[in-house]
């Protein structure tokens, strides 16, 4: 062993900017920047309504069984209206819901550090990518419970050596976090499964050391809450989300193939190839499924976790064909994490002993698969850097809704406990939540906050409409006044009514969630009541 004075000389041999470098790389230093930073972005994030959505359900729900009842058409799995349920207990604000999501994504990246083996410079690269650093830690939706969950696989997948009850309920909580996480939770099953039946090995060992009913009560625990996820995310007949029940897409169209397997690209790159043109789609696949190729042929020594990766993957893109092909970065970045978390598995697998793999020989010249991975996973994982870095900044300048700014200039002129009818009422949830009561809706023709797509459920309405049950609810409520709140400006009037527009809120990163308010006088009562 060195001397002390050894180890100083060794160590004052080391470039100061290198000791620096590791420091400030070391998860003591990372983990507390990365929290605290979002913590400093997501208290100053404007919800938008599919945030708030899952905030007022829970808030309006009298039970249990009607909070799931109302999950259960979102098309979303229970396990973050569940979690959200129980921090609303500790405070009626949906600050709580987004300080519980920076927990979860927090302990996220936690795991990611201290359980995975990438390198430092992968780590950093990743930690502040797009989907960790941004898209699933400042908007509070379930995807950061799937990536979590995904983690939390990952982290204990060398534990079903000895018994698989833990990997169980990580994989049943998988697939009660978000149903593209729930995709992924059965590739990891059928991977595993493969595994117990195929490596005789793994099975001796396992059959060694596990106790004696092991097997059957993972199984027990896993298939549970697979059979409550698939109740919930199983849509009611009267479902009118994505087309409900009948919403599945059975036949050949290319284009939409194309459209599907350019998802590799957007996933890995975040580049999204333009779907009207043919030759984007032709060239952007092409480089999406190489990217594709290349992660299997590092994964080829490492079975289960190919076939992991292999299963994950396809069974989304399966589902985007199928079912519901996505509208950003959110939704496919699953495939993105699918890679993460296949490559994180080969790590637990892959030991000294193992001849490299066998180069490619193209026209004479030598390619090393492992190097040519490792220099495409950075670069991937810089396209994420980038995305972060950009947007993380850009929410703190431009609001991702204008519905908070909206609530508090209505506290400002005290017409918070009046009438306030807003429309459309499938945009109007985040105003409802940052107002803490229900608006009226004319489509539902009453009070409402949260959004639920069921068929019969609303009714689509004109401006026309809106100003006639406006002027329906003032005589009924026998008020004189209300606060009217549309997304787009107001292009008629009333013949018994007094319009005044009030303020508008167009500094929003939704276009949908601009804000016009208008106070409703009848005419009649003119001058009587002013705001």
């Amino acid at each position: 062993m060195a001397s002390p004075s050894a180890q100083d000389e060794l160590q004052s041999d080391i470039p100061i900017s290198s000791l620096l470098l590791s420091r400030l790389s070391s998860p003591l230093f990372i983990l507390p920047l990365f929290a605290t930073l979002g913590l400093i972005g997501i208290l100053n994030h404007d919800m938008w309504r599919d945030e708030m959505n899952t905030w007022l359900i829970v808030r309006d729900s009298t039970s249990l069984g009607e909070m799931l009842g109302y999950v259960n058409y979102q098309g979303h799995p229970a396990l973050w209206a569940l979690l959200v349920s129980l921090v609303r207990n500790i405070a009626d604000t949906p600050v709580v819901m987004q300080l519980l999501h920076w927990v979860i994504g927090t302990g996220a990246i936690a795991l990611f550090w201290y359980y995975s083996q990438f390198t430092r410079l992968q780590k950093v690269l990743f930690t502040f990518g797009y989907l960790p650093f941004y898209e699933y830690f400042l908007i509070s939706r379930p995807y950061v419970v799937g990536m979590f969950c995904i983690f939390l696989f990952c982290t204990l997948y060398p534990s079903r050596k000895t018994s698989y009850v833990w990997v169980a309920i990580a994989l049943g909580l998988m697939a009660n976090s978000h149903a593209f996480a729930a995709i992924i939770s059965l590739g990891a099953f059928l991977a595993l499964a493969l595994e117990f039946l195929m490596d005789k090995t793994h099975r001796l060992s396992y059959w060694a050391h596990a106790k004696k009913y092991d097997l059957i009560l993972s199984l027990v625990i896993l298939f549970s809450l697979y059979l409550f996820a698939f109740l919930i995310l199983n849509p009611p007949p009267d479902s009118a989300n994505s087309g409900g029940q009948s919403g599945w897409f059975l036949e050949f169209d290319l284009r939409r193939l194309l459209k599907v397997l350019g998802r590799f690209l957007g996933a890995y790159t975040l580049i999204v190839p333009n779907s009207r043109r043919w030759l984007d789609l032709i060239i952007c696949d092409g480089i999406g499924i190489g990217l594709f190729l290349i992660t299997a042929a590092k994964l080829i020594r490492t079975r289960t976790p190919l076939l992991f990766y292999l299963f994950g993957t396809g069974g989304l893109l399966s589902f985007f064909y199928l079912r519901f092909m996505g509208h950003g970065t959110r939704h496919y970045g699953f495939l993105y994490l699918a890679m993460i978390a296949g490559l994180w598995l080969a790590q637990h697998h892959i030991s000294g002993d193992r001849p490299p793999l066998k180069p490619l020989h193209i026209k004479g010249k030598v390619f090393q698969i492992e190097s040519i991975h490792n220099i495409i996973f950075t670069l991937i994982l810089l396209f994420h850097l980038i995305g972060g870095l950009y947007r993380f900044p850009l929410d703190l300048s431009i609001p991702f809704s204008a519905a908070k700014d909206t609530a508090q200039y209505i506290r400002e002129v005290e017409m918070e406990d009046g009438i306030i009818v807003a429309s459309p009422d499938t945009y109007m949830a985040a105003l409802a939540g940052y107002l803490n009561r229900q608006l009226y809706y004319p489509e539902l023709e009453g009070l409402g906050s949260f959004t639920i797509f069921q068929e019969g459920r609303r009714q689509a309405v004109t401006q026309e409409d809106i100003l006639n049950q406006t002027r329906k609810v003032l005589r009924q409520t026998e008020e004189c006044q209300a606060l009217l709140v549309l997304t787009d400006p107001l292009e008629v009037q009333h013949p018994t009514l007094t319009i005044t527009p009030l303020t508008q809120f167009e500094q929003a990163w939704h276009r949908s969630e601009h804000m016009f308010l208008y106070e409703v006088i009848p005419t009649k009562q003119r001058g009587k009541c002013r705001l």
